[in-house]
């Protein structure tokens, strides 16, 4: 799992898919900023002000970015895991990064992103194509046979990846475990979508390290706490069903661990909650 965040800071929501706009928007800066840099000429000190301009928001840039490669590089290890292309050629996916030497090549199609994908037996190269529902994650998914954007591709195989974060995605493996008995305890069908709730989360009563998640299924919908083992939100020690004000219910979840884990909040102190910056065969009948 990537770098999980400070316990005293919350990642803010972002759409779980990047967009080719946002991409052109960084190099339409870059190259004004550059315009401005030429016209100065010999003014030396607009052209070191341009060129300040533009390192702080290409810093910007990739600090609101980061949380949502993140969370993409999850969401594409579930998608192609289980594809029998890829597993060919790297094995079983030990991880997945963004390639942001081609994905931000000028002549990259501003809807391609590419991914390094490293296994067990070798390296590959995927470019994605993000579809506009968020749910859906990925329209393409295919893999590019060399190192260059016009490189020959072949389309794989991929799941949807029903979570949207990669605290989601914890609450997911939690569902899916021990033959889907925590999904089916919930009444709600196939999971369909689980999403984590920011909003409530940092306005809720409940003390850090506690997230709410919204569960999706084909017949309802359900509305959890997660409580982990500290405020890094590496580890779920606890999963409460809440009511529409937010209040506690019936626990569905809790993990053995939860007796001796260690808050590393202050009892009476609550830390902001992490923000977030995310086809094929099923995982299970239980999961859409």
């Amino acid at each position: 799992m990537s770098q999980s965040p400070s316990p005293f800071s919350i990642p803010d929501p972002t759409p779980p898919q990047s967009s080719g706009a946002t991409r052109n928007t960084v190099v339409i800066v870059a190259i004004i900023s550059l315009t401005l840099l030429l016209m100065c000429g010999g003014v030396v000190g607009l052209g070191i002000y341009a060129v300040d301009r533009l390192a702080d928001q290409m810093n910007d840039f990739i600090d609101e970015d980061d949380w949502d490669n993140q969370d993409s590089e999850i969401a594409l290890q579930f998608a192609i895991e289980q594809d029998a292309t890829i597993r060919d050629q790297v094995g079983e996916i030990d991880q997945i990064t963004s390639q942001d030497e081609l994905t931000y090549d000028f002549g990259a199609d501003s809807d391609d992103y590419f991914y390094d994908v490293k296994g067990s037996k070798g390296d590959a190269i995927v470019v994605v194509v993000f579809d506009e529902d968020e749910k859906r994650w990925f329209k393409s998914v295919e893999l590019v046979q060399g190192t260059q954007i016009d490189s020959p591709r072949v389309p794989l195989q991929h799941r949807n990846a029903p979570f949207d974060t990669e605290w989601s995605k914890q609450v997911y493996d939690l569902l899916a475990a021990d033959d889907h008995a925590l999904a089916e305890s919930l009444s709600i069908g196939p999971v369909t979508w689980i999403i984590y709730d920011y909003d409530r989360s940092l306005e809720s009563k409940f003390r850090t390290p506690e997230l709410l998640f919204e569960i999706q299924g084909e017949n309802g919908t359900k509305t959890v706490v997660a409580g982990f083992s500290d405020a890094y939100y590496d580890t779920i020690r606890s999963i409460h069903i809440v009511d529409e004000d937010g209040n506690k219910q019936q626990q569905v979840y809790s993990s053995d661990a939860a007796a001796t884990a260690t808050m590393n909040e202050p009892a009476n102190e609550k830390a902001d909650p992490p923000t977030k910056n995310a086809e094929g065969e099923n995982a299970s009948d239980l999961f859409l």
